[in-house]
Parts: C-alpha cells; structure tokens; sequence
C-alpha cells in the first residue's frame, strides 16, 4: 500500500478503510479542521473507493504514466465507495471511486465524473464446471434449495453489485435479504475477501466485477445468464442484463489539478485502456 508521507493523512485513510470495513455500524465521527479538507498530496494523485473500479484506476494509471509527464496517479486499496465519497469529501484524496451516482447530500460537496460501465456477473469458483444459470436457477440459489452443487456467497448490503444484479432480477433481493438475516450464506465485506472467498470455496458463486476478473487475471469463471456471456461487446449492447455505473468523485477546488488526468481518460488513448481493462468507457466521459 502506497499511503502519503503525512501522518494526519494516513490517519485518514485508516478512518475510512475502518469505515468500509464496519458496514452496518455508525461511522466515526468526523474530523475538525480550520480549512475544512486536507491539503493534496504534492508528489502523486490518489484515488481511492469502490473495489470495482479500483483495478479499472490501476490500468488507467499505468497507461498514464507511460507517456505523461504530469502528477502520477496512485491507486490505493479499496474502501468501498462509501469510504471513497468520504475519503474525497475529507480531502484525504484526490478521486473517490465510486459505484453509483453521487446522493443529494453527497453533490453538495463533490462532482462526479462519469467513468464506465462494469457488467456485475455470477463469478464461480476455479472448480465450477457449468457454464451459467437461467434465471430460475439463480432464483433457487438465492432461495437456498439444494441441489446444484453451488455454494452461493453474499456481498454486504452496501454493496452495489447487489443493486446492479437485483435491477435485473428483482425477486432476488428478498431472497438475499432472508438469507443474511438467517445467517444461511457467508457474508463479505469487500471485493478482496470475495475474491478470496471465490478461489478457495469449492463450488463457490457470487456477485463480482467482470472487469475486476479480466484487469486482475483472476481464475474465476463469469457465468453466463439466461444464455448471454459477460463481455464488453455484450455491455455496448445492451445485451448483458445486470450493469453499474462507475465514477470518480472530487473536490471542485482539486479540478485543476486532475484535470490532465480526466483528459486522459476522456481520450481515445484512455478509452482504449478501459476497454482492454474489461469496462465500457462512458459517452458522457468523452466529453
């Protein structure tokens, strides 16, 4: 983990990876500063929040400081996009990645910057050997009935992949509320400990990023819905069914700052590393 040489701001960015990392209990309160933000960081950009678009940052930053002599963009572990809002209110970055548009009280302080669209899959485990599931299957997977040799793990309830995959296939989310509140599935906070959880739980499924599997190489398998494979193209479509937005969020006083990056990714250079990430670059991000 790359953290700045300021120990308030470490602190900082400690408050809102613990954040992240209690979903459910109320958040610390916040810190009092004469000037109401941190100052930046003077040698790096940093970004930091949703764990879906935090491997999309990673390839976007290496395309970028292959051939731009401005700020070098620094991707931190994610904190989920609550933590990331957070982070980029408090100042303690840069970018906030987010997984969602920004709420009422959240756009008084931010902007957000449309990114791309990430397809929200059905990942399964290395030693899953079926295909995909129709939408009957997954209903029963969330339902719990046995049978189909899966063993199906839960996001937290701030998760947006669960919104994303539930606007699709609505009859899930009760189903998935049922199973947490009986303790039925194990439950994981954040896309590492999904990973995790995917790699090492024999026949395990779950709600992951598609480009996440592609930009970290991931062995896991995309599953297809209802006949339909996750890809890129299938997003251009509109074909695949369960999508989120992605964006980055900042301060209008650090505008001027990011701005070389934001031309980045808005030209064809940069939408051409997000699709090679495994995302579909926004047409708003273009402008």
């Amino acid at each position: 983990m790359h953290l700045a040489n300021s120990p308030l701001r470490f602190a900082h960015l400690l408050s809102w990876a613990l954040l992240a990392a209690c979903a459910g209990d109320p958040p610390p309160p916040a810190p009092v500063r004469a000037n109401g933000a941190l100052a930046p960081t003077p040698d790096a950009l940093l970004a930091m929040g949703s764990g879906a678009a935090t491997p999309l940052l990673q390839a976007l930053s290496r395309a970028y400081a292959a051939g731009h002599p401005s700020l070098p963009v620094r991707v931190e572990p994610s904190v989920g996009t609550r933590g990331g809002v957070a982070a980029a209110t408090d100042g303690a970055v840069d970018l906030g990645l987010v997984g969602r548009g920004l709420r009422p009280a959240e756009a008084t302080a931010l902007e957000l910057f449309p990114l791309a669209l990430d397809a929200v899959v059905v990942a399964g485990a290395p030693d899953v050997e079926r295909q995909g599931l129709t939408r009957t299957e997954l209903r029963q997977l969330y339902a719990g009935e046995r049978g189909s040799g899966l063993t199906l793990l839960l996001r937290d309830t701030e998760e947006t992949a669960n919104d994303a995959l539930e606007s699709a296939y609505p009859e899930l989310r009760a189903l998935r509320e049922s199973g947490v509140a009986s303790a039925r599935f194990r439950v994981l906070d954040h896309d590492e400990a999904m990973a995790h959880a995917l790699l090492t739980t024999p026949g395990g499924v779950g709600v992951f990023s598609f480009g996440a599997i592609l930009s970290w190489r991931l062995p896991l398998r995309p599953l297809t819905l209802d006949g339909v494979r996750p890809s890129v193209d299938a997003l251009a479509s509109r074909r695949w069914p369960a999508v989120r937005r992605l964006g980055m969020v900042f301060r209008a006083e650090r505008r001027a700052r990011i701005a070389p990056f934001l031309a980045f990714v808005a030209s064809a250079e940069g939408r051409s590393a997000t699709r090679a990430a495994g995302y579909l670059p926004l047409p708003e991000a273009a402008q």
